[in-house]
């Protein structure tokens, strides 16, 4: 089953609002004669403080041109000085995620032009940062990788914002980084077509260099994400190039790009194929280069229509596929919490999907009877969102859970299954991304939340940054979430909270061959 463009979800407050509200922070700040907070990298960046969280918006990590590897910026002297009050660009793509957000709004009766586009640009390398102002000890820290199937979203979507969760005594960083073409362009001119996650490689070096005058642990890092945010997080897991930046990682809804979905030699075939294109000459990377980037985009979407942006395998930041490596053992070696949610495919289906053509395409032809034996309770969508929810999130999730766990390293599975009030959330399910407002803290107007939905995201916000801090995510107030172990222990995060095998362990058994 193909992943199509990343499902997007219901989520946050307006981005433009989180900005004028840190200006008037800033002001109401330094009125109040509030020091203002500092951190020097290559400049000397003044954030704010507000309810015991420092912020800083918009710092760039590193700089790049067109299809370049990024560089570190240079750590400068303070009598270069800049805000760090608004957020950076967001990295240049096509407008659905734009789309996206405002027809979700209109579907809840909103005006869909109170969401305004983001500032796009290809000089968007750039990172937010929340931690807590009076540190008792230092502080791990958290990197969050947004989702997007690496062709879209940014570092400050609505329940990106960390403020929340840095009031659980960790510094929450989200980062931007290329995307689509910008971030995955394998012309054989090129030595190494992973932009992206040569990007997020350059951010957790910047991370390294710079957060210990903030109070943060350097030594005590945990990479998080979703959706394709998450799959980064195996590719980065994977990279010898990612080795020593990392201890732990938070993996959400996610798993399926382990298997493998793109390959170099059709990736060049491909930068060949958009060069001549536009250029008349597929060699002529020099002028595109120099292509302005909004049409580079519009004649990228034929040629690159069916292709996942996932990192290439047979380069110097990936030398072989991540299934390869997790199977072999060779990959960094981390404490890891994961995930998916119950529902991730359900409000995706299409009229036109059945369930005897899905079986035929998912289950080995030995155990279709018993797949059918164990969807029987089920009504048909239902049964199709189970099917294709495990065989895309769970499954891979599973697998990976595996291949840590036999490194020695500790490992913790969750299957979220909490579903809001009203008829539009049941029709819903516990969708894909779902579980974001819980982490995050960050519940959106629009959606309704009642006080189990609030007490659930104490709980979840706590989990995690137990997990953050020492790589389990147990404390003396909280019920036990075990290990996970042969029987497929999980967390089933809902309250009341239980944990079993996992609820869709069988199902995945028998969609693997024999």
């Amino acid at each position: 089953m193909a992943i199509f463009s990343r499902p997007r979800h219901i989520r946050g407050t307006l981005w433009s609002t989180w900005r004028a509200y840190a200006r008037i922070l800033l002001l109401l700040g330094l009125a109040n004669g509030a020091q203002a907070t500092t951190l020097v990298a290559d400049k000397t960046y003044q954030g704010f403080e507000h309810n015991g969280i420092i912020t800083f918006l918009g710092i760039p990590y590193a700089e790049a041109g067109r299809w370049q590897a990024p560089s570190l910026l240079p750590i400068s002297g303070s009598e270069h000085k800049a805000l760090a009050t608004e957020y950076g660009p967001a990295c240049s793509q096509t407008p659905h995620i734009v789309n996206w957000y405002r027809g979700v709004i209109s579907d809840f009766g909103g005006d869909p032009n109170s969401f305004p586009i983001p500032e796009f640009s290809e000089n968007c390398l750039n990172l937010n940062i929340w931690a807590p102002a009076k540190p008792k000890d230092k502080l791990p820290i958290v990197v969050y990788i947004h989702g997007g199937s690496n062709k879209g979203g940014w570092s400050y979507e609505p329940n990106y914002i960390g403020q929340a969760l840095a009031q659980k005594e960790i510094v929450v960083v989200s980062i931007n980084y290329r995307l689509g073409v910008l971030g995955f362009f394998a012309h054989p001119r090129i030595s190494d077509p992973n932009f992206a996650l040569l990007d997020q490689i350059a951010a957790l070096k910047w991370i390294q260099q710079h957060l210990a005058q903030i109070g943060a642990d350097i030594h005590n890092v945990t990479i998080m994400g979703e959706s394709a945010g998450a799959n980064n997080i195996d590719f980065l897991v994977a990279s010898p190039r990612a080795r020593g930046l990392f201890n732990k990682a938070i993996h959400q809804s996610a798993g399926w790009a382990i298997n493998g979905r793109v390959e170099l030699q059709a990736s060049k075939t491909l930068a060949l194929k958009l060069t001549k294109a536009v250029t008349d000459n597929p060699n002529n990377l020099e002028s595109l280069r120099t292509y302005p980037v909004s049409d580079l985009l519009q004649a990228t979407q034929p040629i690159y229509h069916d292709y996942y942006f996932d990192p290439i395998p047979g380069t110097p930041s990936l030398p072989k596929p991540a299934l390869e490596a997790f199977q072999s053992g060779d990959f960094n070696a981390v404490d890891l919490l994961m995930g998916s949610n119950a529902d991730e495919w359900l409000m995706y289906l299409s009229e036109d999907q059945t369930l005897d053509a899905t079986v035929a395409e998912l289950v080995p032809t030995q155990n279709r009877n018993a797949v059918a034996s164990l969807l029987a309770t089920k009504t048909e969508r239902e049964a199709l969102d189970s099917l294709i929810t495990a065989h895309n999130y769970v499954c891979p999730s599973l697998d990976i859970a595996r291949y840590i766990k036999q490194t020695g390293a500790r490992t913790w599975m969750y299957y979220f299954t909490r579903v809001r009030d009203g008829e539009l959330a049941r029709e819903m399910g516990a969708y894909h991304g779902a579980e974001l407002p819980y982490v995050f803290g960050t519940h959106d107007d629009w959606l309704p939340t009642s006080e189990v939905d609030l007490r659930l995201s104490e709980q979840m916000m706590s989990y995690w940054a137990n997990f953050i801090r020492s790589g389990n995510p147990n404390n003396a107030e909280l019920q036990i979430w075990p290990a996970f172990d042969d029987n497929h222990s999980t967390a089933l995060l809902n309250l009341p909270y239980s944990a079993k095998t996992h609820p869709e362990a069988e199902l995945c058994a028998l969609l693997k061959s024999k």
